[in-house]
């Protein structure tokens, strides 16, 4: 009994130690750009690896950053601001140092934690590179008028919960070897989206209060894609059949030829889809 006692005494001991090992590992930067005269604001985001998460809520700010770094790991955090003819120029930096590029293993995505939260109300243009790491990228309640995003080995989400109060003529978005999950896309009030990926799993989600006509340009490589698009919204859908790809439709969708399909609504439906889907080998499949 008395050596159980020890035995979880001492457990208690090396968790504890371990935490206090985690908290002293780590560096914690905090930074916050007021809101001046800007019209628009270019925010230029580049992670090399770690967590990034994007929300928005601020309003007498510009930007809230908050990073949690491990030191071990040699990085280098970095965010410059300028105000140029009344748009802000934003460029925020996590990357490696020369000397940490080669040595960066399995763990590299746990490098540094990023939570930015931006202006809800002031125009937001985006260029976002992620490399390997995880993006949580939530914008609802912005003003999004730009949405570029690329993303190499990593997890994303991207998601607008609410009508985008911006409007964008083309979103892009390439997904490399990853997972991407775009959440009630119907709402970001976008013309155009060109999404490219490479291998992997990858979700888009045309929830919202799409009102007008838009196109959808797919292209995949070596993977699978699930486009959910809500009854509301007609659907032209074209899919080339090929030998190792494969393309399921509701039962909705009517087939004109070989490689195009139509929801039944698409005439009378006040926001339509147009979805282009090249796919080397994968699987394409329509839900409603």
């Amino acid at each position: 009994m008395k050596n159980n006692k020890y035995i979880l005494v001492l457990s208690f001991l090396i968790l504890g130690m371990t935490v206090i090992n985690e908290l002293l590992g780590q560096s914690q930067y905090h930074k916050e750009i007021p809101l001046s005269n800007e019209k628009a604001v270019n925010v230029r985001l580049e992670a090399a690896f770690g967590t990034v998460n994007i929300g928005s809520g601020v309003i007498d700010k510009i930007l809230i950053a908050d990073m949690v770094v491990r030191p071990s790991l040699d990085m280098k955090t970095d965010i410059q601001y300028r105000i140029d003819n009344r748009t802000g120029l934003l460029d925020l930096s996590l990357r490696p140092t020369d000397s940490q590029k080669r040595t960066w293993g399995p763990r590299s995505t746990e490098a540094g934690t990023w939570k930015l939260t931006f202006n809800k109300d002031i125009p937001l243009l985006f260029d976002i590179e992620l490399g390997a790491g995880r993006g949580t990228f939530d914008f609802t309640g912005m003003h999004i008028n730009r949405l570029n995003l690329s993303a190499g080995a990593s997890s994303v989400t991207v998601r607008f919960d609410e009508p985008n109060e911006g409007f964008i003529e083309m979103m892009h978005i390439e997904s490399g070897v990853s997972r991407f999950t775009g959440e009630n896309l119907g709402n970001a009030n976008f013309r155009n989206l060109k999404f490219e990926g490479g291998v992997g799993s990858y979700t888009l989600d045309f929830d919202g209060a799409l009102r007008h006509e838009a196109n959808v340009d797919v292209e995949l490589g070596i993977g699978a894609v699930t486009l959910i698009v809500p009854e509301h919204i007609g659907v032209r859908l074209r899919a080339a059949q090929r030998l190792f790809s494969s393309v399921n439709v509701p039962g909705d969708f009517e087939r004109i030829n070989r490689d195009e399909y139509v929801s039944r609504n698409y005439d009378t439906a006040e926001g339509r889809l147009t979805i282009s889907v090249e796919s080397g080998l994968g699987s394409v499949r329509v839900r409603r």
